[in-house]
């Protein structure tokens, strides 16, 4: 029997280690996307379309290549992996669509800063709301994830979301599921406050 603090640590834990994991592998992605003259349109529609897929549909297609054994750790690394699967291409089409003109950047350059200095103090901090924005989806996504959870965790991995579809609809007590739904709604909430 799952208890309910390790729901909300599961749940908390998986919503903001794919939120961070996003931001880390799209934040590049983005600045390349930016980058393009050629092709940036049909690239950024490739990158977008798995965050646009259902998410039972992606998990069903990451299925084939798990092993026929899971334990915790590895269930939990495949539903992470189909987290980033999915919303690296919409970190990248944020990142790309709140980047900084390069004239910004050369003028920066002329006052004498370094290009590391430049994207620090003049590039991040201006897409810094866009990619927060984009963070607090990417995590509330992810801890409502339902689908991906009960595909690629088989039983392994219980979050609130798929621990409230138990209680509710196969032991039917009511109760159980409504202080769960508080839970989630208070994870959804706490989510919020630390993305402002």
């Amino acid at each position: 029997m799952t208890t309910n603090t390790e729901l909300v640590l599961v749940t908390a834990l998986l919503a903001i280690s794919s939120a961070v994991l996003a931001a880390v592998l799209g934040y590049p992605v983005g600045n390349w996307l930016a980058s393009l003259k050629r092709l940036k349109n049909l690239v950024s529609a490739f990158l977008l379309l798995p965050f646009l897929l259902p998410a039972f549909l992606v998990g069903l297609t990451i299925l084939p290549l798990q092993p026929v054994e899971l334990n915790f750790g590895l269930a939990f690394s495949w539903i992470l992996f189909a987290h980033l699967l999915m919303n690296i291409g919409f970190i990248a089409r944020v990142v790309a669509a709140s980047s900084v003109s390069k004239e910004q950047l050369e003028a920066a350059e002329l006052d004498g800063a370094s290009k590391l200095q430049s994207r620090w103090l003049v590039e991040i901090p201006q897409q810094l709301p866009g990619i927060a924005s984009a963070l607090l989806l990417v995590a509330l996504y992810s801890a409502t994830s339902y689908g991906l959870v009960l595909t690629l965790g088989r039983g392994e991995i219980r979050t609130l979301e798929t621990e409230i579809s138990e209680v509710a609809l196969r032991q039917l007590d009511l109760v159980s599921a409504g202080t769960l739904a508080v839970l989630q709604t208070s994870l959804t909430v706490v989510l919020f406050f630390i993305a402002r």
